[in-house]
C-alpha cells in the first residue's frame, strides 16, 4: 500500500471511489448534485484550496481524507469497505492533519453523524476529537480537535 499526497489526476478515482464505502456511499450523479464532480475536485487540487493523502493499493484507491486550506475543516474520509480495520483512516487523518498544521492551523473541525451506532461516531472520537455542542444545517454535530503545528 501506498500512502501519497492527492494530485489533481486523482480525481476521477476520488469521485468513483466514494460509492464504494460501506457507510455513507455516494454515487457520482449524488456527489455532482450538491456540487462535487471530477472538474470541481480537480479544481480545488490544483488550487490548493483543499488538501488531502490518498491510499492506493496497485491501480486501486482505497481511501482518501481531504481538508478545507483555508478553514481547516476536515471535509471527507473515505475508505472502500474492503479496505475497512486496517488503519487507514487513521493514518490518512494523520497525514492530513499534520499538513494542516504545518501550514499554521491550529484548530481543526469536522462534521460527524451524532448517531452512535455509526461507525464515524466512534472513530473521531477514538483519534481524540471532541464535542463542540453545535451542529451543522443537516444536522451532524461539529467535533474539533486542536493541533500543534
Amino acid at each position: 500500500m501506498e500512502y501519497r499526497k492527492a494530485k489533481p489526476q486523482d480525481s476521477i478515482a476520488i469521485i468513483e471511489m466514494r460509492d464504494k464505502t460501506r457507510e455513507n456511499p455516494a454515487t457520482p450523479e449524488q456527489l455532482a448534485a450538491i456540487g462535487i464532480t471530477v472538474d470541481s475536485w480537480t479544481q480545488a487540487i490544483s488550487e490548493n484550496a483543499i488538501l488531502g493523502y490518498v491510499c492506493c493499493d496497485a491501480n486501486t484507491m482505497l481511501g482518501y481524507c481531504f481538508a478545507d486550506c483555508e478553514t481547516g475543516e476536515i471535509l471527507v474520509v473515505a475508505i472502500r469497505a474492503e479496505a475497512e480495520n486496517k488503519g487507514l483512516g487513521k493514518k490518512l487523518m494523520q497525514l492530513t492533519i499534520s499538513e494542516l498544521a504545518t501550514i499554521g492551523h491550529k484548530r481543526l473541525f469536522l462534521a460527524c453523524n451524532p448517531n452512535p451506532k455509526g461507525r464515524s461516531y466512534g472513530f473521531y472520537r477514538h483519534l481524540g476529537w471532541t464535542l463542540t455542542n453545535t451542529f451543522d444545517q443537516h444536522g451532524d454535530e461539529i467535533l474539533e480537535k486542536f493541533v500543534d503545528s
